[in-house]
């Protein structure tokens, strides 16, 4: 009853068995030494990817449907606004650049609405004849003509109305032939003679084959035996697309279908290789100064420019050619200097209506640490520094700097403190200074401070 093949120990050694065989199938699998029979899903994912006009990839093990997004190749233009762009057949910019002045777009003769002359002499034409002088030519041929040929039309009538005569005479006797009776009489070479049809006849019946039911039977080398899969091809029955052979004796017909933004041709083979490309936008090749866009970026139309898509420029867009004198800008209503080189001039006193100087003389900036100017150059600056120490020192800065040079600077304590600080105030530069509190025993302050230059 007992011991390790017992009956008391068989159900649990029957399930240890089971269990070792399970493992066993399990770790082959994973191995890859047991193939599956059937799996939801590959062991190695695939990678399925296009190219050319656009990418996409996907990688696809089986379990269920995979799906990406189509990004376009880029047309080698960087983003951004252009005048002038150049697109392919697709739509797609594929060279851009600004507007030039030979961009915009020269008029047509129907824009000339008047003032257009009606005679030769009226547009300076020297070497183009009037109605009078063809009327003069035209009467010089026919007062020495016999009376029945001194019109246009009777000549013409005489010739059959024939503006080459000559030539039709000379090409109708030309295609004229000798009377013969043979073809070589009449130098016919795409016809058969009588000889030519019986030699032909005899060749014919010398080649003829016994009858035989298979393709060695007859000697035929160059034709494929029956298959299965032949047969499956077969009872497609000439249906368009193309052949796809799913398996032994098995065949179906697939094609390609476009998508959205995707041109298909041929997609079943039937006219041609098949082909897949951007679809046309509808617009032609070529370069155009303004175009219309989809969300794709893809141009769909496009026109030449006309002279009211310029747009208006803001003056600093001039950037070179400018006059510098008031005549090179046509300016009548100004005072020149007229060579005076002290550019002064003699105004009348300020009033509310005409001031004497120009408000851009008083320049300022109100904070602070700031300055103001005055119209005879004057610069008044001033400010505040941070706490400064007893006996110790400060270096600022100004707020901006003195073009010429700096008259004087004077500081102040900008606290009531023990009264004990007092401060010397140095110039380092046009754009510096420094304050030092004069006192070891002062009271840490900011000191305010005002400078006077030009």
């Amino acid at each position: 009853m007992a011991g390790p093949d017992g009956i008391d120990n068989l159900q649990a050694k029957q399930l240890a068995n089971r269990t070792a065989f399970l493992k066993k199938q399990i770790d082959d699998l994973v191995s890859g030494a047991l193939t599956a029979e059937y799996a939801d899903r590959l062991k190695t994912p695939r990678k399925i990817e296009m190219t050319g006009d656009g990418s996409w990839n996907v990688v696809f093990d089986g379990s269920g449907n995979a799906s990406a997004a189509m990004t376009l190749r880029d047309s080698g233009v960087a983003p951004g606004d252009y005048g002038m762009v150049t697109v392919d057949a697709k739509g797609r910019v594929t060279t851009a650049r600004a507007i030039v002045p030979d961009d915009v777009p020269a008029l047509d003769w129907s824009k000339i609405a008047s003032g257009k002359p009606a005679t030769l002499a009226g547009y300076g034409i020297a070497d183009g004849a009037s109605k009078t002088d063809l009327q003069n030519a035209v009467s010089g041929l026919v007062s020495g003509a016999p009376a029945n040929l001194n019109t246009l039309q009777e000549l013409a009538a005489a010739v059959n109305n024939d503006p080459k005569f000559s030539s039709t005479v000379d090409g109708k006797l030309a295609g004229k032939a000798d009377k013969a009776v043979t073809l070589a009489g009449y130098g016919i070479a795409d016809a058969v003679s009588k000889s030519d049809l019986k030699s032909a006849v005899d060749v014919s019946n010398s080649g003829k084959a016994d009858k035989a039911t298979t393709l060695a039977g007859y000697g035929i080398t160059d034709a494929q035996p029956a298959s299965p899969d032949l047969a499956a091809l077969a009872n497609l029955k000439g249906a368009a697309g193309l052949y796809v052979n799913t398996g032994p004796g098995a065949a179906t017909v697939r094609s390609l279908a476009a998508g959205q933004g995707i041109a298909v041709s041929n997609g079943d083979g039937k006219a041609g290789n098949p082909t897949v490309a951007l679809a046309n936008t509808g617009v032609a090749a070529g370069t155009y100064g303004m175009v219309t866009v989809d969300a794709m970026g893809r141009v769909t139309a496009g026109r030449a420019m006309a002279a009211a898509d310029v747009p208006a420029l803001d003056w600093s867009k001039i950037a070179n050619g400018m006059p510098n004198s008031l005549a090179g800008y046509g300016i009548t209503d100004a005072a020149a200097i007229n060579g005076n080189s002290s550019k002064t001039f003699s105004v009348a006193n300020a009033t509310s209506a005409a001031h004497a100087v120009a408000y851009g003389q008083f320049a300022s900036a109100l904070a602070l640490t700031g300055y103001q100017y005055l119209p005879n150059g004057m610069l008044l600056q001033w400010g505040k520094t941070p706490g400064i120490a007893g006996a110790a020192s400060y270096t600022g800065n100004f707020a901006i700097a003195f073009p010429n040079g700096i008259f004087s600077m004077t500081a102040s304590s900008y606290l009531d403190t023990n009264h004990s600080e007092y401060f010397n105030v140095f110039v380092v530069s046009n754009t510096q200074y420094r304050i030092t509190s004069g006192a070891a025993a002062a009271a840490t302050a900011p000191v305010t401070w005002i400078a006077i230059g030009y």
